[in-house]
């Protein structure tokens, strides 16, 4: 025994087109796509993705980048 394992999990939740989310994830990454709400993201050691979202979306990360793709061409 003695040597060192590594592990990691990764979740796909699937939620309805409107709705509100808080997600906090730590040394991992938050892909939010196609969801309008209410939205509350954090990372930290990781980025956040956003495709196609609309509403009050707030996010932070720490040590991560940020990607948004907007559906046209302003946010909605």
């Amino acid at each position: 025994m003695g040597g060192t394992q590594g592990w990691w999990v990764s979740y796909e939740i699937y939620v309805p087109g409107i709705s509100n989310l808080e997600i906090k994830a730590f040394n991992g990454g938050v892909q939010v796509s196609d969801v309008e709400g209410m939205m509350q993201l954090e990372t930290t050691n990781s980025g956040i993705h956003l495709a196609r979202v609309a509403g009050d979306v707030n996010g932070a990360t720490k040590n991560g980048g940020l990607y948004i793709e907007l559906a046209g061409s302003t946010w909605q």
